[in-house]
């Protein structure tokens, strides 16, 4: 689960000075915005029943995390954009993440198996990130009024 929020604001400077230093950031001329981001993930075994530690399947873990990112468009067009996106993350794993509470919680509501084995999870530690995705937008008008697009983008 993820929110974001997307403003067209100043980014702030420390966000700008570090996206500066990563070596295919380009400010955008036209267009350029701020994206905060708060999340949560968990990653548990297949099995979920078992209580056991599960040696030979993915640990059971939660992740929680805020983001800030600075978004630029480097060019628009009708038919053809691209810009890139600078982010930095940081976040906790392990029980603080609080993924055993809303993992249980949510199966509590769905009338779901609860979860056996989250004793087993990681310990908690500290998670940074800094990621730097260039996008490119293709869109092209169809029938009806309707477009047709593609989005690649290189991480």
């Amino acid at each position: 689960m993820q929110f974001s929020l997307l403003i067209k604001e100043e980014a702030p400077a420390a966000l700008v000075y570090i996206s500066k230093l990563t070596p295919f950031y380009e400010e955008g001329e036209e267009l350029n915005l701020v994206k905060y981001t708060l999340g949560q993930k968990m990653f548990t075994p297949d099995d979920i029943s078992d209580p056991n530690l599960q040696l030979n399947d993915r640990p059971y873990a939660g992740y929680l995390y805020f983001g800030a990112s600075v978004l630029s468009q480097i060019y628009h067009s009708d038919s053809f954009t691209y810009g890139n996106q600078f982010e930095i993350t940081l976040g906790v794993v392990g029980p603080a993440a609080l993924g055993e509470q809303t993992q249980t919680g949510v199966h509590k509501m769905i009338d779901s198996p609860l979860p056996q084995g989250w004793e087993h999870q990681l310990k908690n530690e500290p998670a940074f990130g800094l990621n730097y995705t260039r996008f490119w937008r293709y869109i092209q008008p169809t029938v009806f009024g309707m477009e047709f697009g593609y989005n690649p983008e290189w991480h």
